[in-house]
């Protein structure tokens, strides 16, 4: 099972506990302002994966946008697996 153990300014870091190897994934050159990502995070080791959902706002008025767009990802996630 891969895990997020960190994020910090657009850098996710990661731990596999199924080979016990960590890594990092920068997902800045996807980011903008005001969006929302899925972003799948796999080992480089064992290539076990996890999904992992980013949020951007920057624009207090566009939150209720950005939930919905959220809960929409994770909806169509869940469709596909």
């Amino acid at each position: 099972m891969v895990r997020v153990t960190a994020y910090k300014e657009g850098l996710i870091e990661f731990y596999c506990d199924r080979c016990n190897c960590s890594g990092e994934q920068n997902v800045n050159a996807l980011l903008e302002d005001n969006c929302v990502l899925d972003v799948d995070i796999e080992c480089p080791s064992c290539e076990d994966m996890t999904v992992v959902y980013v949020t951007s706002c920057k624009d207090e008025y566009e939150m209720k946008y950005l939930s919905a767009k959220l809960k929409l990802l994770k909806e169509v996630r869940n469709e596909r697996s």
